[in-house]
């Protein structure tokens, strides 16, 4: 089931926000919002849940939730969204098949708007020769700092890590989804890279859009047998864990998945997703994206929780393979 962002604001602006919480909580007003205690975390004395009429959304600044009516609806009834829905359709008196999109015919646009995406990568990247462009290139030497981290010498050359004296950076190679060797990424040595104003790391060559994960070439036959992977932030992270005996997993560059990555976890058909990213993301945006959202209605997703054992910025590997594996034990479904 599926409503076009038109349609679903549209429904939305037929409730009035302040009503329907008022419905079961108690408002306090104050000049031209409402507040109230927040159903929904334990404690809350000082009322943190704010109503805005104007906007008609809600927000606690205690767990951090709220937006819509559907949210509320959802939060309040637990219920998901197709229930929601229902619910505010027979509220205000209309049907809910004249506002549903099949997921058939969502998909089909989303799969339409990747193709134009990727056709215009053909412009941008070009396939390069892995031997002549890379193995020949580069030394075949391991970067001491990185085997100093916790990483062993099997997992860096697994994933072809060497060394660009030139420009005194790690270097590894970019594959895109179809195996294609299309660049090189250079992640400087240099430790005081910020004071002299120089990039952490570097695409060597024009990438265009990430439709791809870095590590999936590596990782894919192990996704295929444990019918799961788990994405973290970086390439790192990815080497570590295959040291400790967990090769399914990949690295999106970044700390949102693309449309295209999107697309790419879709096609796989993978069973489980687990999201790694750094602990300085808040689960609770990870979880409000659209796009994990539409994940969410095709797999098993799951999120890593960095908020109790981790400090600001670190990734799930950083505290070693005994918490890493602690973490990966209690994930949290989305």
């Amino acid at each position: 089931m599926r409503i076009s962002g038109e349609q679903l604001n549209e429904l939305a602006s037929k409730i009035d926000i302040v009503d329907l919480i008022g419905q079961t909580e108690e408002l306090h007003r104050r000049g031209r919002n409402y507040f109230c205690c927040c159903p929904f975390h334990k404690n809350d004395d000082t009322p943190s849940l704010c109503i805005y009429p104007n906007s008609n959304k809600w927000y606690c600044f205690g767990c951090d939730s709220g937006s819509s009516v559907f949210d509320w609806i959802m939060k309040k009834q637990n219920v998901q969204f197709p229930e929601a829905l229902k619910i505010v359709c027979d509220m205000v008196g209309e049907d809910v098949e004249e506002y549903v999109e099949s997921e058939s015919i969502a998909f089909l646009k989303q799969l339409s708007k990747q193709k134009k995406s990727k056709d215009n990568l053909v412009n941008i990247r070009k396939t390069l020769d892995f031997t002549d462009d890379y193995l020949n290139k580069y030394p075949d030497e391991l970067p001491q700092e990185w085997l100093n981290e916790d990483m062993t010498a099997d997992a860096l050359k697994t994933y072809n890590i060497r060394i660009d004296p030139s420009a005194n950076r790690i270097v590894y190679p970019v594959f895109d989804a179809d195996g294609n060797f299309i660049g090189v990424k250079g992640r400087t040595r240099i430790e005081s890279y910020k004071e002299l104003g120089l990039a952490k790391y570097m695409n060597y060559n024009k990438i265009g859009t990430i439709d791809y994960f870095q590590g999936w070439q590596q990782a894919l036959p192990e996704i295929i047998n444990r019918k799961s992977v788990i994405i973290f932030e970086g390439i790192k992270s990815c080497i570590k864990a295959y040291g400790w005996g967990i090769p399914n997993t990949v690295a999106a560059e970044t700390s949102k998945l693309s449309d295209g990555q999107i697309q790419l976890l879709l096609k796989a058909k993978i069973p489980e997703i687990i999201i790694g990213f750094d602990s300085d993301q808040k689960i609770t945006d990870i979880i409000k994206d659209s796009k994990i959202q539409l994940l969410k209605r095709f797999t098993n997703l799951y999120i890593l929780d960095l908020t109790k054992k981790f400090g600001d910025k670190e990734a799930p590997v950083d505290r070693g393979e005994e918490l890493f594996r602690e973490v990966l034990e209690r994930k949290v479904k989305i």
